[in-house]
Parts: structure tokens; sequence; C-alpha cells
């Protein structure tokens, strides 16, 4: 009886993980072999011998005795011969290798497993339309979106298609009125496009330009900044180069006012992001696991 508890909590996001990752990965019968995460990977107890779902195409090294630890020690090179005659299934096997199963925390380490659901009418009634990555045109879809619900992860919301205009930071939660949202700083009504925003771990840098095309005074950042005229003395943030993790900027100080999702990489213009006009004054690094 010892897996019981180990099953209740990992059985529901191993079928969701599987689900999300039906559409990327052409073989699916590689999926079976998924089952590496097991009752017992995830307790700690003495491995065990594995079946081996795929066939009789097996790489020369292999032992159909192999116990888990050393068989997704194996899948997870991309470089040797498993790698090379499985290679989505080697990526499987690299998540297997990354997430900590065995932890009391394993809810939070799956939460990568991001999911929204967007719906016609308020407070949750009408189409509905569920999303666990970006999506750059809603209206095929549903024809407005007036409600919604994060069930996990966080998400960045669009005015706009292609991800332009006015933006939103949501985290879990229910946003069951999109016309009320205005008092929690969201500037429309009506959602066209959505972002999902990956958890990061690693160290945050951004460096920010007062002009267009990295032009005037430069400052880099390494966390959150309130106010960028009182600790820079810069009056303006035109461009900006994200190196590390992912940040929110905003039009006021103090975190408030319109804001934009920055990703790493390099925004030689805010104006072409649908931002004419407005300034940024202040940025937030995105640490949420949401």
């Amino acid at each position: 009886m010892r897996n019981n508890g180990t099953r209740e909590v990992m059985d529901p996001y191993i079928d969701g993980l599987l689900e999300s990752l039906e559409g990327r990965f052409q073989n699916l019968d590689l999926l079976g072999a998924f089952h590496v995460l097991s009752p017992q990977a995830a307790t700690g107890d003495e491995a065990s011998p594995v079946a081996w779902p795929i066939g009789s195409s097996l790489p020369a090294n292999f032992d159909r005795d192999m116990d888990q630890q050393h068989l997704m020690q194996g899948l997870a090179s991309e470089v040797g011969e498993w790698g090379q005659l499985y290679p989505s299934l080697s990526k499987l096997a690299a998540i297997g290798q990354t997430i900590k199963v065995s932890s009391v925390n394993c809810e939070r380490d799956f939460s990568t497993m991001n999911r929204i659901t967007f719906y016609e009418e308020k407070n949750f009634q009408g189409r509905s339309y569920e999303c666990m990555s970006d999506c750059s045109d809603m209206s095929s879809y549903m024809s407005r979106c007036q409600s919604c619900r994060v069930e996990s992860g966080c998400f960045m919301v669009y005015e706009s298609n292609n991800y332009m205009g006015q933006q939103f930071f949501m985290r879990r939660g229910d946003y069951n009125d999109m016309h009320r949202m205005q008092s929690m700083g969201m500037m429309f009504d009506n959602i066209r496009s959505c972002r999902m925003i990956p958890f990061h771990r690693g160290q945050f840098r951004m460096k920010i330009y007062e002009r267009e095309n990295f032009g005037g005074q430069s400052n880099e950042l390494m966390d959150d900044c309130d106010n960028i005229q009182e600790r820079y003395r810069m009056s303006d943030c035109q461009s900006c180069h994200v190196m590390d993790g992912h940040w929110l900027m905003y039009e006021q100080p103090h975190y408030k006012g319109r804001m934009m999702y920055m990703r790493p990489g390099e925004y030689r213009s805010f104006r072409d992001m649908g931002m004419s006009g407005q300034r940024f004054m202040s940025m937030r690094r995105i640490t949420d696991m949401c």
C-alpha cells in the first residue's frame, strides 16, 4: 500500500503530460515507454525490470532486464545509439531525469503543464477553448472571450491577434468578467491571443536602453526595478535586450499601468510591437510558479 499516495498525486499529472505530448511526437507508440516514471521510481523502491513496449528494433547494448535508473540514463542521451534510434523517446526520458518525481513537491515540479480555459460569456458560460501553449488567433475557436480560468501556470493575454496591442498578466485563478478587470489593471475587455509563460529557474538579466535600436543611456538589470528614473536617472525606455528569464515592464513606476511581457530576445523598438507612444518606467521578473 506504500504506493497509493504517490499514485493519487502522480497519475493525473502523468496522464495530462502524455495528453499534451501526443500532438508533439509523431511516434505515438513510443509514449508507452513513459511508464518508466512508475510508482517504483517515484517512491525510491528497489528498481525492478521494465517491460519494453517499443518492438524489435532495440539498441545493440540494450538489456531487457535493465533497471529503471539505467534505462532512463541510456535513453536520455541524445548523442548515443539510443538517442539516434528513438529521438522522441530520448526527450521524454530527459524529462523524467529532470523532474524529481520522488519529491513531495512533485505537484510544483509538474507545473510546466500550463492550462488556461477561455469562455465566450461571463461566469464561465458559453463555448469554451482550452489552451496549454501559445495561441496567436482565438477567433477560429470562439467569437469573443468574456471570462477565463487559469488552472495552472502563468499566461499573457492580448487584446489583438498575433500578440499585439495591450497585454495583461494572468496567474492561476478565476476571472469571471473581463469588463470588471480594469480594477486589476487590465485595459481591454476581449482577449484575442495568448502566450504561455514558462517557469524560469536560473538567473535574470536584461539590458534596457533609453532610445530605440539600443541607443542612448543603457543599464543592466538582474532584479526588479520599481522606478528607472530614480535608480538610473533614465526618463524613458524604448528598447531592450533580455538575456535571461522572463520579465514584465510597466508604463508607470511601482509596477502600475499598462504592461508588456518580455521573453529572451532583442527588442529594438516597442513601437513596432504596438506600443506606440507608451514608455516603461518599472520592470519586474516573473518568478511565479503559479
